[in-house]
């Protein structure tokens, strides 16, 4: 048997977490982007920095990160990205998630 979660769970999740009266904690104990955890050095000079809280993941060859994304234009948003099949470096998919994260935040 397996354990699977699909991208709509986990916006179930955080969305819930996000109504939720424990939202700051919540906040509080995920990586914030360029700032602290797993995101401490991600996306730095880029519009997603300071703006992305999320939690990555890996199995082989899937690749996950799901949190809050800080908008100009939506305010906060829940967002969950999941790569399956992925069989390049980590660098690019780190750069290719910063492209992706930045353009929600600057739209």
């Amino acid at each position: 048997q397996y354990d699977r979660i699909t991208p709509h769970d986990l916006l179930t999740i955080l969305q819930n977490d996000w109504k939720s009266s424990d939202r700051n904690i919540v906040l509080d104990a995920l990586p914030q982007s360029g700032v602290r955890g797993t995101l401490k050095t991600a996306y730095v000079g880029t519009p997603a920095e300071r703006n992305v809280f999320a939690k990555t993941g890996s199995i082989s060859h899937v690749r996950t990160i799901s949190g809050f994304l800080r908008t100009r234009r939506h305010g906060t948003v829940t967002f969950s990205f999941m790569l399956d099949d992925w069989i390049e470096d980590a660098d690019a998919l780190a750069k290719l998630r910063g492209d992706i994260l930045s353009r929600f935040i600057r739209d």
